[in-house]
């Protein structure tokens, strides 16, 4: 009888050629799966017109080191063309990259309904699309994604109802459809994803609609923003049941009634945006819970009161607070000036009175300091050099009366100062010279006298200087022409006297000029160079001579006031 041989190890010889002859189909099936994934890489290249970025991608090398791609054992898994400059659709033959598991095409030029050739890649866990031009609906099947945990659509074209299989995406911890053309109402089916931790569905185009009570019942929701999307109702008090939001935005809204006092119980919160909103009613004093607060705007609203004093001091991580813009009363609370890590303070267009507090001027950290159109009144505080960080200073339309502090100009970073509409007085202190960084200088509708200081010729980057209606003398500085970047120059209703210096209309950045109802006497300086001027107010001053010809040459001028001067010729 016929005997299989065996092995010294006892299998039979037939079953060992076998597992060879198999581990080697293997081997040649998976090798050529790989040039397949290369092939169909270079299919995609060719697809996308062969873009410089994509230059590596070819079949010298191996497609696993090639830019953009990762492999596990030789498959690829991850394809990340971040910022390629990359145009048109996505190619059909991705479909074959059956071990994706990531695919990040966002910023580029990409076109197209939204892939359901995806579909295929039934491994696939993130995906994002954003920033790109891609239009049209989001398909009704995409619960066909089933593995995504993350997707961002954000910054398209897509349109249509967001589809509530959506909500079957039961696997999401990140969803972004922010900034699309989205209409119709929220998907209710969003509070499913009882994974989500993002979830983005701002600047879109929905009717107006509540927040949806479904979406509170995202007890990880992390980061919320759902701003400029219609909502219109109340803040609904479960809000204040997302224990573990550390950002939260609501604002551009038609939101109504008074802030749930349990919001300010969210001590996990670093970003609170509520602004341009019609919220009312007083701010709540549970402010101080916020422990964690970096960012706190709630400007643009209709909120009365005053504000919270007593629980501020607690938010010691707060950056920016902003309240402007609406109806809140009493003093400046001394409390804000606890706040070491503040940066921006945004206070204006309230109805606040007192005195500016001398301690907001000790906060080291600060940039911005706006507290204009309120009820202020007294003097600068002396305490305002301090300061060194600031960028822009703001306290015009107050009552504010005395002299300005030379302290002020010792601000070296100041770019923006506005002090106009105010009761100041005295003369501009020649110290102003050291501002360097200064961009734009308001000091207008005050009751400043003395002459222009000539330091002030030294702001090499002004672009802005507002000096009307004061009651300053004397001559314009002749070298005022050292003031290059200047756009627009305003000294009209003052009392100043001698010429129009003859370089100023040689400043090639000036657009607008205001000398009007001053004594300024003698001839327009006749060689204009300042080719960009669209407005000239030279009215009610002693000027003599003829109107320059060049003024026919400003091919941008729209507004040229001469009158109640002793001008004659054509332009």
């Amino acid at each position: 009888m016929f005997r299989i041989p065996s092995t010294s190890l006892g299998i039979p010889f037939h079953v060992l050629l076998l597992s060879l002859f198999l581990l080697l189909l293997g081997n040649s099936q998976a090798r050529s799966l790989k040039e397949k994934e290369q092939e169909i890489l270079l299919k995609m290249k060719q697809e996308w017109r062969n873009p410089p970025s994509l230059s590596s991608w070819n079949s010298s090398t191996s497609h696993c080191s090639w830019t953009g791609i990762s492999c596990v054992q030789g498959f690829i898994t991850h394809i990340s063309l971040f910022n390629m400059s990359i145009t048109g659709a996505i190619p059909l033959p991705i479909a074959n990259l059956r071990n994706l598991t990531y695919i990040d095409f966002s910023y580029n030029y990409m076109t197209g309904e939204f892939p359901a050739v995806l579909y295929s890649c039934s491994k696939l866990q993130y995906l994002d699309l954003s920033h790109n031009r891609f239009a049209g609906v989001i398909p009704d099947d995409i619960q066909s994604l089933s593995g995504l945990m993350f997707l961002n659509l954000g910054f398209n074209n897509f349109s249509g109802q967001i589809p509530v299989g959506i909500g079957r995406l039961v696997a999401l911890q990140a969803l972004y459809l922010d900034s699309n053309k989205f209409n119709g109402t929220f998907p209710v089916e969003i509070g499913n994803l009882y994974n989500l931790e993002e979830l983005y569905l701002s600047h879109n185009e929905f009717e107006p609609s509540r927040i949806p009570s479904e979406f509170t019942q995202l007890k990880k929701l992390v980061l919320l923003d759902i701003s400029n999307t219609g909502l219109i109702g109340e803040i609904p008090h479960s809000m204040g049941n997302l224990s573990q939001l550390e950002l939260l935005k609501l604002s551009y809204n038609n939101l109504n009634g008074t802030i749930p006092d349990n919001l300010f119980q969210l001590n996990k919160l670093k970003f609170l945006f509520l602004g341009s909103n019609r919220l009312s009613g007083e701010i709540p004093w549970s402010i101080g819970n916020l422990t964690d607060i970096e960012w706190l705007v709630l400007q643009e609203n209709k909120l009365s009161g005053t504000i919270p004093a007593d629980n501020l001091f607690q938010l010691k991580k707060l950056k920016t607070f902003s309240l402007f813009n609406n109806r809140l009363s009493g003093h400046i609370p001394q409390s804000i000036g606890n706040l070491t890590e503040l940066e921006w303070l945004t206070l204006s267009k309230n109805k606040l009175n007192g005195m500016i507090p001398s301690n907001l001027f000790e906060l080291k950290n600060l940039q911005l300091l706006s507290l204009h159109t309120n009820r202020l009144a007294g003097e600068i505080p002396q305490t305002v050099g301090n300061a060194t960080e600031l960028l822009g200073l703001d306290l015009r339309h107050n009552k504010l009366s005395g002299t300005i502090s030379g302290n002020l100009f010792q601000l070296k970073k100041l770019q923006e100062l506005y002090l106009s509409n105010n009761r100041l007085s005295g003369e501009i202190p020649q110290s102003i010279g050291g501002v360097m960084e200064l961009k734009i200088l308001d000091l207008s509708e005050n009751n400043l006298n003395g002459t222009i200081p000539t330091n002030l010729v030294m702001l090499k980057k002004l672009e802005i200087l507002i000096l009307h209606q004061n009651i300053l003398s004397g001559e314009i500085p002749q070298s005022i022409d050292n003031l290059t970047e200047l756009n627009t120059l305003d000294l009209s209703h003052n009392k100043l006297n001698g010429t129009i210096p003859r370089n100023l209309f040689k400043l090639k950045n000036l657009q607008n000029l205001h000398l009007a109802e001053n004594s300024l006497s003698g001839e327009i300086p006749r060689q204009v160079e300042a080719l960009n001027l669209i407005r000239i107010y030279l009215y009610n001053n002693n000027l003599t001579g003829t109107i320059p010809e060049d003024f026919g040459r400003l091919n941008k001028l729209e507004i040229l006031s001469l009158h109640s001067n002793q001008l004659h010729g054509e332009i």
